[in-house]
């Protein structure tokens, strides 16, 4: 769910009890007050009343757009009311409320001649085995000109109703996230839904997770994959795909070089398998984003992706939770952290890891200036595995955010249980502070660095403080960042950047840089793609590496020019 930030635009009730009554003291403020954008009331108790107040507060208003409703006991008399306010909301949430098909067609109808709304959330409803809905809300999508974003998940989508979202697809030309997850379209409705990908040309993210496609559903994404040239995120956590599955969907990727997210978690695919992963990690050159949790690829499997990923510098997070690696595996982990300067996310929370393969790990934290977050949650790491770790974050500035809760919080990081409740934890208090405090100093370093960018043109930066922010070419912040807090000093620059904000930006990084450092391909990419082939040579004739010029300028001409 996504947080609403502004505080100055934004009216953020959530999980306040807000009954009918309040909602029409929440309406008659939002009349009077017109600086309101957002409204976020998610977790309360507003009925159809409330609803409908609210519904007449969004027909007076122009200037609130984004409305969320998550979570409330909103009926089909509530549901037709918010159908007849759509005209100037572009984010409209109603999870799980109590509409049931009077409601949703309301909406559904509403659609077809809406022109403002862009993300559309009616998953979790009481509606959900109402196929004629879903129904409706897609054929909809032909016609409808500014959707963008349309969650179906949880939802009991038939065979025939897949049938007409993958015709919807086909036609539509402004869907760019379609999220089905908990669906049950199965094998069959997978087919459907991939020859609507072969031939879109828009959808960037398709969320199917947990629909029991098997093998054979994903042969059929697979195939979608190799002439798809849009889709660049794609969910298929737990879908029973096994071994064979994962090979088809690899063979796919060696010819699709736009996919950069893929999930792949919860599969029944074994280390001893994933040669065919490893192999094209070594190669790969889109791929940034990999999920491979609740598998059981174990310390065999470790070994492969560790050796693949040592030579690659495209891959920027990696999740490997729930899958029984134990001390072999950390070491492996650990000699991918020394050699590797690209991965800035790493979990391998709840797996068998104890204080030996913490010790490993806390050497490559030592010499290791990418990555920015480790979770370790919930694994076998004790007293000794933690100071280790804490001598040598002492020597580490860049990781950011780091998970060590323990497996049981009734038993000693030693294993033994705690017989008074009190001491093991004391000193499980006592060591996390420190480590916190060395995040907390790495935090500032962070912040300080990337405000330097953000604001000035300040010579005194180092290649090392640079990686600190290599995740701010794109201008994302990481989750602890808090905006306000550094508001005084960053402005809203952070958080809506124009292209021309941004290609300043670069141009900033690259003055700072050493010329006695080479780029790894990940930043030149991110580089690459704001500036323009003038500024490329400028800053390449300082530097004596002809690969990386060539690698630049090709890339380049094969990606931002078609922009």
């Amino acid at each position: 769910m996504t947080t609403l930030k502004s505080p100055s635009t934004c009216l953020n009730i959530g999980y306040e009890g807000i009954d009918d009554k309040r909602a029409k003291e929440i309406a008659h403020v939002l009349k009077k007050n017109e600086n309101f954008t957002k409204l976020n009331l998610e977790y309360n108790n507003v009925g159809d009343a409330g609803a409908k107040e609210i519904a007449l507060t969004l027909k007076q208003s122009e200037k609130l757009v984004c409305l969320n409703l998550f979570d409330n006991i909103i009926g089909n008399e509530g549901a037709k009311e918010m159908a007849m306010s759509l005209a100037a909301l572009t984010n409209l949430t109603l999870i799980r409320n109590r509409f049931r098909r009077e409601g949703a067609m309301a909406i559904a109808c509403a659609l077809k001649t809406n022109k403002t709304l862009t993300h559309l959330n009616v998953c979790l409803n009481e509606v959900c085995h109402e196929m004629a809905i879903i129904l409706e809300i897609t054929t909809s999508l032909k016609n409808n000109k500014t959707l963008t974003h349309l969650n179906l998940s949880r939802n009991f989508i038939k065979y025939g109703t897949v049938l007409e979202i993958a015709s919807a697809l086909k036609h539509n030309k402004t869907l760019t996230n379609l999220d089905m997850n908990h669906s049950h379209i199965g094998c069959e409705g997978s087919r459907e839904l991939a020859k609507a990908l072969k031939n879109n040309e828009t959808l960037a993210s398709l969320e199917l997770s947990t629909n029991s496609i098997g093998i054979e559903g994903a042969q059929e994404i697979a195939k979608a994959l190799e002439q798809n040239k849009s889709l660049t995120r794609l969910g298929l956590h737990c879908n029973n795909i096994g071994d064979k599955g994962l090979k088809e969907i690899v063979s796919a990727l060696e010819k699709n070089k736009t996919l950069v997210n893929l999930n792949l978690g919860a599969n029944e695919i074994h280390g001893q398998r994933l040669s065919i992963m490893s192999s094209f990690l070594k190669k790969n050159q889109s791929l940034t984003t990999l999920h491979f949790r609740y598998n059981k690829i174990g310390d065999d499997g470790v070994k492969e992706l560790a050796n693949a990923l040592k030579p690659n510098r495209t891959l920027t997070s990696l999740y490997l939770g729930n899958n029984n690696i134990g001390n072999e595996g950390a070491i492996e982990i650990a000699s991918l952290l020394k050699k590797n300067n690209t991965l800035i996310q790493l979990s391998i929370n709840d797996n068998q890891i104890d204080d030996q393969g913490a010790e490993k790990i806390a050497s490559a934290l030592e010499y290791n200036r990418s990555l920015a977050s480790l979770n370790l949650d919930r694994n076998l790491i004790g007293h000794s595995g933690l100071e280790k770790i804490i001598c040598a974050l002492k020597e580490n500035t860049t990781l950011t955010s780091l998970a060590l809760k323990p497996r049981n919080p009734s038993v000693s990081l030693s294993g033994s249980v705690i017989e008074d409740g009190v001491a093991g934890v004391d000193i499980y208090d006592s060591n996390m502070e420190k480590v916190n405090n060395i995040i907390e100093k790495n935090r500032s370093l962070w912040t300080e660095a990337y405000l330097q960018i953000k604001n000035t043109e300040n010579q005194n930066f180092t290649f090392s403080n640079l990686l600190l922010v290599n995740r701010g070419f794109k201008l994302h912040l990481p989750d602890w960042f808090n905006f306000e807090d550094n508001k005084s000093k960053a402005s809203k620059i952070i958080q809506d950047a124009t292209f021309k904000t941004k290609k300043e930006t670069v141009n900033i990084v690259i003055k700072l840089l050493c010329p006695d450092h080479q780029l790894n391909q990940v930043m030149i990419r991110k580089i690459a793609f704001y500036l323009s082939m003038d500024d490329i040579q400028n800053y390449f004739t300082k530097c004596s590496s002809v690969i990386e010029l060539q690698m630049l300028v090709n890339w380049h001409k094969a990606n931002v020019s078609k922009l």
